[in-house]
């Protein structure tokens, strides 16, 4: 286990800039102990501002570690979009075999903007907090249908100026395999501030 917390390690001194809302949880943990590693590439959309544009390409690592059998550890990080952590908590169909399954989640992440030569982008960063509720559907070991209901609260500070806010999102996603599996979701937050993002990746249990 040493190996994976100094890998976190090494992404919060790369801490960067942005937010992040995707999910891609299914309602089931990994298990006390055990590891699983997604990485993925989103595009980010909003109707903010127009000098806030999509945002396509941006890679993203997650770690998931098994604290309990029903409790996970969820890591987060984005190259474009800083670090996220949180907890996952399975309280419905957490057994191998189950064909429904739901968690409920807390997630809080930060990031800083820098100077990325935008007159809305100069100097600031954002803070978010979210509460998920992951909900599945695995008909096969190889496939599992996801949506997380989630309510996001966004706050910045800086030179970012936009109040803050707390909306409704939906999160679907779909995994297909087994140990690798091919994940593809998005993530919509509603509102006068509406947010969208979307991507595509792997998800794989090392060992």
């Amino acid at each position: 286990m040493t190996k994976h917390f100094f890998f976190i390690g090494i992404l919060i001194l790369s801490l960067s800039s942005c937010y992040t809302f995707t999910h891609y949880q299914t309602g089931k943990t990994v298990g006390k102990g055990e590891v699983n590693y997604a990485v993925t590439v989103n595009g980010l959309g909003s109707r903010i501002v127009e000098t806030l544009p999509l945002l396509p390409f941006r890679p993203e690592f997650q770690m998931s570690y098994g604290i309990t059998n029903d409790l996970d550890a969820v890591f987060k990080y984005s190259a474009l979009a800083g670090l996220h952590g949180g907890l996952k908590y399975s309280f419905l169909g957490n057994d191998f075999d189950s064909k429904f399954a739901a968690a409920l989640g807390v997630n809080f992440g930060g990031s800083f903007l820098g100077d990325s030569g935008s007159d809305f982008l100069k100097k600031g960063g954002f803070f978010n907090f979210s509460i998920p509720l992951h909900l599945s559907y695995h008909p096969t070991e190889y496939f599992a249908l996801g949506l997380s209901p989630n309510f996001t609260a966004l706050s910045t500070y800086g030179s970012v100026d936009l109040e803050p806010f707390v909306r409704f999102g939906l999160a679907p996603h779909i995994e297909v395999g087994k140990r690798i599996r091919f994940v593809l979701g998005a993530n919509a937050l509603f509102g006068t501030y509406f947010f969208y993002e979307y991507g595509l990746g792997i998800k794989w249990n090392p060992g």
